[in-house]
């Protein structure tokens, strides 16, 4: 399929729409079949995405990633700690419509509040989804140093693949680490990978050329992986070492025909645009949303 640069972007504003409709799906149908396709990769597309779009300069300087630490800190930390204080400032009124299942006491604002600057998800179902955006900030801050130090692609591979080893081991036998979670370990390799497909274009433009093959191809991969493979970001929950990995890429790939195909018909894209170029503030906002609904 031939397209422009343009439309390439476009492409990957779909795929983010895509993804983030996978994620509002996962979170609101019951654990069938279906939900258990959506978890193969729903989560770690995004992780893919973010390392797809990583910028990392071609020299190492503490000025660059400096830079980078705080276009985090606003991207990422600012919208987790506005979202949360917001909900503890409503949380009363919550908790009377019988939105929130927790009615705090003064104690718990105080405790809540110093876990949110800390980065910290709060104890509430409506803002589990949330440790997303800390997984996200670690995943990338850590994959930037990592990509900057490390020039050879070839080492820094082999960096990640340990790093993502050390966190399904640990998650396996029950070891955490107070700094960083065994999942966002096995998330930077996810980033990585992300990075390194914007690198290599060559395999972008092969999708785009066998899009109509690849996404019946990638869909029944899916379908048989979500028969045997249990994947579960949130609750560290996977059932072998490489499935995180393996699946995410074939549900990447199936993300991009997908869109691809969703071009090619020539519907309305414009919603699709939109939601795909605001995902995170879809995602942020959409639990509340069900239980307001």
């Amino acid at each position: 399929m031939e397209k422009s640069d343009i439309s390439r972007d476009i492409s990957w504003d779909i795929v983010r729409c895509i993804g983030i409709f996978c994620v509002i799906l996962g979170h609101c149908l019951p654990f069938t079949h279906a939900c258990s396709f959506i978890y193969q990769f729903h989560m770690g597309l995004f992780f893919f995405i973010s390392g797809f779009f990583l910028k990392v300069p071609q020299n190492f300087r503490l000025f660059d990633f400096t830079n980078f630490l705080i276009r985090k800190f606003k991207s990422i930390y600012l919208p987790f700690v506005v979202v949360n204080i917001l909900f503890l400032i409503f949380n009363t009124f919550f908790y009377k419509a019988h939105i929130s299942l927790i009615n705090y006491e003064c104690f718990d604002y105080i405790k809540a509040v110093v876990n949110i600057l800390f980065f910290r998800t709060i104890e509430n179902p409506i803002l589990y989804p949330l440790w997303f955006l800390k997984s996200l900030f670690v995943t990338l801050v850590l994959s930037f140093f990592i990509v900057s130090i490390i020039k050879k692609k070839t080492f820094a591979l082999i960096l990640f693949v340990v790093l993502y080893t050390i966190g399904f081991y640990f998650n396996f036998y029950g070891i955490t680490i107070k700094v960083i979670s065994n999942r966002d370990l096995i998330a930077c390799l996810l980033v990585f990978l992300g990075y390194m497909f914007k690198i290599h274009k060559e395999w972008i433009d092969f999708i785009h050329r066998y899009w109509s093959i690849i996404i019946i191809v990638s869909f029944v991969l899916l379908y048989l992986g979500s028969s045997f493979f249990v994947i579960d970001m949130k609750h560290d929950s996977f059932s072998y070492y490489g499935v995180v990995p393996i699946m995410t890429i074939i549900g990447v790939v199936f993300c991009i025909s997908l869109s691809d195909f969703i071009i090619y018909i020539n519907i309305k894209q414009q919603p699709l645009l939109f939601i795909g170029r605001y995902s995170l503030c879809f995602f942020i906002i959409h639990t509340m949303a069900f239980k307001l609904v």
